[in-house]
């Protein structure tokens, strides 16, 4: 998937119709444009199925599970809301950067993130090898694993601090977080060091 350089879940959001529901936004960033799509945890389960069928096995990163909710957490609790966005966002950037890109080129992903068709050629460390960057777009790509690592520290600050408060299961999810993301930014760098 070329035209993708970098990819965000920024928010979230309640919706009432048809029956009450939570919606993720999905900020996309192209060589030459950005747009943003809404979605909610279902469509990524469909994605995520379409992916498996279509491919013929799952994406590198899992998607978030299914949570139940009991009388103590609702499906607006916002920690819950936080961690779930937090891991659709690992599951898409795992599959833009992955090795492979089986998964990033399969129709069902590029219609999932509404990629205009004109842009699905273009290249990029973040969706695919680029034939040849220029100045401007090895700086963007430069600045996104910067992000990348930023993400990457803030995860191990976590770690540590719920580490300290004797938060075992907390801190251990913190630290998979931040290999996951160090991961992706491991294969994001070496593209560049190619360049």
């Amino acid at each position: 998937m070329a035209a993708i350089q970098s990819i965000h879940i920024s928010g979230y959001q309640e919706r009432l119709e048809p029956k009450a529901h939570t919606v993720y936004q999905i900020d996309v960033r192209g060589h030459v444009r950005s747009w943003s799509i809404w979605r909610r945890y279902l469509e990524f389960d469909d994605l995520h199925v379409e992916l498996v069928k279509g491919v013929g096995s799952p994406p590198p990163a899992p998607l978030p599970p299914k949570h139940k909710y009991s009388i103590l957490r609702s499906h607006n609790d916002p920690a819950l809301l936080e961690e779930r966005k937090s891991g659709l966002e690992t599951y898409l950037r795992v599959i833009i950067n992955a090795k492979e890109d089986k998964w990033r080129e399969a129709f069902a992903f590029k219609e999932f993130l509404e990629v205009p068709i004109g842009q699905q050629q273009q290249g990029g460390v973040f969706g695919g090898p680029p034939t040849q960057f220029t100045l401007t777009s090895w700086l963007d790509e430069h600045q996104e694993l910067q992000s990348r690592l930023q993400d990457v520290c803030a995860d191990i600050n976590k770690r540590e601090a719920l580490s300290d408060q004797g938060n075992v299961g907390a801190s251990h999810k913190s630290n998979v977080s931040a290999k996951q993301k160090l991961a992706v930014a491991h294969g994001a760098r070496s593209h560049l060091n190619d360049e």
